[in-house]
């Protein structure tokens, strides 16, 4: 295996040793066989590796894979692969991006099965404490890929992750303010995985593919007016799983649409706001629990047969608005502070609704359209 390290200089490099640091310049890399490249971007201004004629290159000889690309940003507005994005191809590549000053940007893309280490420190985005405003982009193809991106305290900092295949994971913490990360995963048995402890903060999660089964989002955030936003889940057992634990906090489904489906989401700050634009599908399942004052709970439509809404709100001044349509569906709506208010509405047959408020005050008004439905409100 040959190794490379590699500081920003002019430099065409095929398994070269190290080059000099100058401020401005363009690195250039081609690798062919199972390679380490360490590119160091330290003290860096304005260095750029890779162009659209000779982007940073890593690819196998012969088959297989292994290859090692390592990242380090500190200076200013240094960026990888920007202009055209670094590659990996085949199987088994590791990347790792460090990022700890300030507008650097960093593209890759991966090509193959097994990349990365989801247990383990490799094959990650970490953006330090000291980190502003970097951007951080990664796209795989492939099967069985892993990334874990770790932002541990500055601001403005992003990181995009793309993954087109089965099997594919991402783990992110994020500690610092105004973090945001965006998932995109097509395919079966995908996983997302986020904690942000950090204040708006931001994650927003996509997983696509009809026939796709077993995929999972979860996110948790520990600090306020932080931002849950999954714009498309479709498939068979897929989970979306969300906790907010200070106030003003946004959990919002777009689309759900499948079978077997299941929300849950935890929020126990006031202020907070749960939206689900339409769960479609068939057995699908809502479960929300909300534990301050002034939440909201929304389902614009839920849709399907042998659908469940499961709702325990626990704080003052609670809303809850829900709209079901079909059949065999079922909801369960618990509020038991002061001055809560229930609005709902039930088309199509066999469905049924239970309605339990604890304290004076609360409103509940509710319609139901068709053959079969029954209705009981406790007050």
């Amino acid at each position: 295996m040959n190794r490379l390290l590699l500081t920003t200089a002019a430099v065409v490099a095929l398994g070269l040793p190290t080059a000099a640091l100058a401020a401005g310049s363009t690195s250039f890399i081609t690798q062919i066989g199972p390679e380490t490249a360490t590119i160091d971007q330290s003290g860096a201004t304005d260095g750029q590796v890779g162009d659209s004629t000779h982007p940073l290159i890593q690819q196998p000889d012969g088959g297989g894979g292994g290859n090692v690309i390592v990242i380090t940003q500190t200076g200013v507005g240094n960026s990888v692969g920007v202009v055209a994005a670094a590659s990996q191809s085949g199987a088994a590549n590791i990347a790792v991006v460090i990022q700890a000053g300030t507008d650097g940007s960093v593209v890759i893309e991966q090509a193959g099965d097994d990349n990365g280490d989801f247990s383990g420190a490799v094959h990650t985005i970490e953006q330090k404490a000291n980190a502003q405003a970097n951007i951080v982009i990664v796209v795989e193809s492939g099967a069985l890929n892993d990334f874990s991106v770790s932002q541990e305290g500055g601001a403005v900092n992003s990181a995009s992750v793309f993954q087109f295949g089965a099997g594919n994971n991402v783990a992110s913490s994020q500690v610092g303010d105004q973090l945001t990360l965006s998932v995109t995963q097509n395919n079966n048995l995908n996983q997302a995985f986020s904690v942000q402890l950090g204040g708006v903060d931001g994650l927003s999660a996509t997983q696509t593919d009809t026939g796709a089964l077993g995929n999972t989002i979860s996110n948790i955030q520990i600090a306020e007016y932080d931002t849950a936003n999954v714009a498309l889940q479709r498939g068979f057992n897929d989970v979306i799983a969300n906790s907010q634990f200070l106030n003003d906090d946004t959990l919002t489904v777009v689309l759900q649409d499948g079978f077997k489906l299941a929300i849950a989401n935890v929020q126990a700050g006031p202020g907070d706001t749960a939206t689900v634009s339409l769960q479609a599908g068939w057995a699908d399942r809502i479960a929300n629990d909300q534990g301050g004052a002034n939440n909201i709970l929304t389902v614009t439509s839920q849709s399907g047969v042998n659908l469940t809404i499961v709702s325990v709100q626990d704080g003052a001044g609670d809303r809850a608005t829900l709209t079901q349509s079909g059949s065999w569906s079922v909801a369960l709506l618990t509020q038991s502070g002061a001055g809560d208010a229930i609005i709902g509405a039930q088309a199509g047959a066999q469905n049924s609704v239970t309605v339990a408020q604890a304290t004076g005050g609360d409103v509940a008004s509710y319609s139901q359209t068709g053959s079969g439905h029954t209705l009981t409100i406790r007050q």
